[in-house]
């Protein structure tokens, strides 16, 4: 098989793919900050891919300092995943400075390889990116946890707004880079293949959640970030004047009644912020948003079970519970029941 025209094809198909995605991002998507940076990440990608022409230049591939030179500048694209993730998991914390700094060690990299021809520089440039890989990976696990665990403390339906897939973005990454890395020292067509369907792979992953992602506002996502680190009030400061309502809203039904429920609208129909409210579901009844909400619907899809009237299917329990899908209940009762609503039923309705 000739790898070198599949290469070309492959090669040609990543480009315009990126093309496509930058177009989509920074024009056709309705806008917002995180997609407006995925736009400009991609259009930088097509720039990064466009450069690869070169490769099929004689010159290029005769010329050995310029071809590691080529290469070297490859590497500046492990910086703008850092970029997408920052903006991502700390909503308007990406800044034009932060975005030079993050690429700044990559570019010097590339300046002083250009102008010296150091094999030295050249392997250190490659020990440089291994680090940040791993650096960037660890960023984006903790800084995961931590961004769902805030999104806890303001949704009560996660469906849209959790970045768990970006484990499987992170894990395919890896994968990509150690294509790269081998490709990095030895000039192999089918590592090539390998490395741009990989690639296309990993960001349409990321283009795809991205284009559905519900990204809180960066006042939310302070406040929210605040309550994490919050600290614990003296007894003398508590003042939650709705809590006694909030008991009543919790027995009534209220919470089945708004599948997509968020923190603001209780927090308006309990008449307090968002700060208050979430201060008070965290430190004093020792949960989150999601969870508490999610434990009322839970109780009430039991309540529902438990009546032998009542023949609902798991559609109309999820439903009548107040989930938003089916396999969102499905997944939260089994996780507190150990067992399924229809394993349920036969077990307690006789």
């Amino acid at each position: 098989m000739d790898y070198g025209s599949v290469k070309s094809y492959v090669y040609g198909m990543a480009l315009m793919l990126f093309v496509v995605y930058g177009i989509y991002f920074l024009r056709i998507s309705p806008p917002n900050r995180l997609k407006k940076v995925l736009g400009c990440i991609m259009v930088a990608w097509s720039v990064l891919l466009f450069k690869d022409v070169l490769y099929f230049h004689d010159f290029v591939i005769t010329h050995e300092h310029v071809y590691k030179t080529l290469m070297m500048i490859d590497n500046w694209a492990v910086a703008l995943c850092y970029i997408y993730a920052m903006e991502l998991l700390k909503p308007g914390g990406m800044t034009w400075g932060k975005a030079f700094l993050a690429m700044s060690g990559f570019v010097l990299f590339t300046a002083l390889y250009a102008i010296s021809g150091s094999e030295t520089v050249y392997v250190m440039n490659m020990a440089f990116t291994a680090v940040y890989c791993v650096a960037v990976s660890i960023y984006i696990v903790v800084n995961t946890v931590r961004y769902n665990r805030m999104l806890k403390n303001m949704y009560s339906d996660l469906t849209r707004v959790n970045v768990k897939w970006l484990y499987e973005a992170v894990a395919l990454m890896l994968l990509n880079y150690c294509f790269w890395a081998f490709i990095y020292f030895v000039d192999d067509a089918v590592s090539d293949i390998c490395y741009y369907v990989l690639l296309c792979g990993v960001w349409t992953l990321v283009a795809c959640n991205t284009d559905r992602q519900i990204v809180p506002s960066c006042a939310e996502a302070s406040e929210a970030e605040e309550a994490l680190d919050a600290p614990l009030q003296d007894e003398g400061e508590k003042n939650f004047p709705f809590a006694e309502r909030l008991e009543s809203m919790m027995s009534s039904g209220y919470f089945c009644e708004n599948p997509q429920l968020t923190l603001q609208e209780l927090a308006d129909e309990l008449n307090t912020n968002r700060t208050t409210l979430s201060a008070y579901i965290n430190k004093e009844l020792g949960t989150t948003f999601y969870d508490l909400i999610n434990r009322v619907r839970l109780e009430y899809a039991e309540s529902l079970l438990r009546d032998a009237s009542l023949k609902l299917t798991q559609d109309e329990l999820a439903a009548k519970a107040g989930f938003n899908s089916l396999s969102t209940f499905l997944r939260a009762f089994r996780k507190k029941y150990e067992m399924s609503p229809n394993e349920y039923r036969a077990r307690n309705v006789q």
